[in-house]
């Protein structure tokens, strides 16, 4: 063969020699479509409340300070009688950890997809 890589490149449209396309050149539409995402998730999850967002819910209706929600339900093995401060704590707890889960994975979205951009 006469010629360099780069000439061989040109005779073929932009491809290499083994008829895979050149990735090296502009990017990926998908890396910044992740990097979309990452900021829209890591925004939203900067956004919501992690802590004391308000009174606690038993079954749809906000809990005063002296009451008590009765849980008959298994689901997650939680069942029992919980007091208002109790419930908070599992509302906060829950929040907090929705809210570190979006802003984890929207950080790592936009790793990713800065990346596969380049």
């Amino acid at each position: 063969m006469t010629g360099t890589e780069d000439e061989i490149e040109r005779k073929t449209g932009g491809e290499s020699v083994t008829g895979q396309a050149d990735t090296k050149k502009g990017g990926s539409g998908l890396g910044w479509l992740l990097i979309a995402a990452g900021v829209g998730a890591w925004l939203w999850g900067h956004s919501l409340p992690g802590v004391d967002h308000g009174a606690p819910t038993c079954d749809g209706k906000k809990m005063g300070t002296s009451d008590t929600c009765e849980i008959f339900s298994t689901q997650h093995g939680v069942s029992g009688s919980f007091s208002y401060s109790q419930m908070q704590d599992k509302a906060n707890h829950t929040a907090h950890e929705h809210k570190t889960w979006l802003e984890w994975g929207g950080g790592v979205a936009v790793v990713v997809g800065g990346f596969m951009a380049l």
